[in-house]
Formats: structure tokens, C-alpha cells, sequence
């Protein structure tokens, strides 16, 4: 059960209005649900509540709700061990970032309109139509700005953004690492401290 197969199956929802900052021209939704259900990935259906939290700005699931599929399969701590939160959390950031309907999680920021949004629309648009497209092109522009998004989202929700980065371009590791370091290079994403990840 990875991460990308969960992410085609993951229903996901902005909850209220309030927005934080994800890259320049673009924010995100402060808090949002995601939902697994009828899917054969997971022994049951299964709810997602996720909530960001400032100073860092990281989100966090808030609650989590498993319910059976059918009558005749019981909840059992055998299944519930099952159902791994960071693996759901990660199919929730590639799902953001590569389902084809826009669910509003991410947003042109109110203030600085659309111009300053403008460079990143061309590396969503690839991510929502073929992100292993966007692996095979190489390291173009496009790419780098693509690489950012999904190493930040992925930091925000807690899970390996490299890794994230690699498994959502369909990417070897080294090269996944790669990415992310013209990523730095770029600007897109901040230097990378002692023990702490640059996003």
C-alpha cells in the first residue's frame, strides 16, 4: 500500500477560509480533510482531519476515523495497525498537488494577485497532468519549481520530502536529492540547517 497508489483514491476537502503562505503568489489551506473510503487499499474507510500549526508552520492530523466497509468484517487492532497516518498524510500531499480537479487546498495568495503566482502555474499544471512526465523531461525550470512544491508540501505534512519528491516524479533517490538541491540553488527552496530540512 504506497503513498501514490492512496493518493488516486483520496477525496480531499478544504475546511473554512483561513490560508498561510506555501511558496510566493501561492498559499494553502490552513486545515482540510481527507477521505479513503471504498477503497480495497485499506481494511476500512478512513477519515483524515489535518490542521496547520504555526511557528514552524507544519500541519498536524487532528483526528482520524476508521469505519467498516461492511457489517461483516469487524474493527480489530490487527487492522488498525494497518492504517499507517504518515503513509495517509503523504498520499494526502501528492493528491493535492497531482489530482486534476483543483479541491482549493492551494491558492493564488489574496494580496499579491496572480503575477506573483504566475511562475508556479506552469509546474502545477504538469503535476496535475502527468508528474512522471515531468521526471523523464529532466531538470528544467519547470521541474525545479515542481521539485519545491512537492518537497514543501510534503515537509508541511510531515513526511520525507526527498523521498516524497522521488516516489511523486517517479525518480531515482540520487537524482530526487539532486533535484532538490537546484531546488536550493534556485531559491525555490531555503539552505538546509544542522538537523532541520530548508523549505
Amino acid at each position: 500500500m504506497s503513498a501514490k497508489e492512496l493518493a488516486g483514491v483520496a477525496d480531499v476537502r478544504p475546511i473554512g477560509r483561513v490560508s498561510v503562505p506555501l511558496v510566493e503568489g501561492l498559499e494553502v489551506r490552513a486545515r482540510f480533510v481527507v477521505r479513503y473510503h471504498g477503497t480495497p487499499l485499506l481494511p476500512y474507510n478512513v477519515t483524515l482531519e489535518a490542521l496547520a500549526l504555526p511557528e514552524p508552520f507544519r500541519y498536524i492530523c487532528i483526528d482520524m476515523r476508521c469505519e467498516l466497509k461492511t457489517l461483516d468484517q469487524p474493527l480489530t487492532t490487527v487492522g488498525l495497525r494497518a492504517v499507517n497516518v504518515t503513509r495517509l498524510m503523504s498520499a494526502a500531499g501528492q493528491a493535492i498537488l497531482t489530482k486534476p480537479d483543483d479541491y482549493g487546498i492551494i491558492r493564488t495568495t489574496r494580496d499579491r494577485g496572480r503575477d506573483a503566482a504566475a511562475p508556479w502555474f506552469p509546474a502545477i499544471e504538469a503535476l496535475r497532468y502527468d508528474p512522471r512526465a515531468i521526471g523523464r523531461g529532466g531538470p528544467t525550470l519547470e521541474a525545479i519549481r515542481a521539485t519545491a512544491l512537492t518537497y514543501r508540501i510534503a515537509y508541511l505534512l510531515g513526511v520525507p520530502p526527498t523521498e516524497s519528491v522521488r516516489e511523486t516524479l517517479g525518480l531515482e533517490k540520487g537524482t530526487a536529492a539532486r533535484w532538490v538541491s537546484r531546488a536550493r540553488e534556485a531559491g525555490l527552496l531555503a539552505a538546509t540547517t544542522r538537523g532541520k530540512a530548508g523549505v
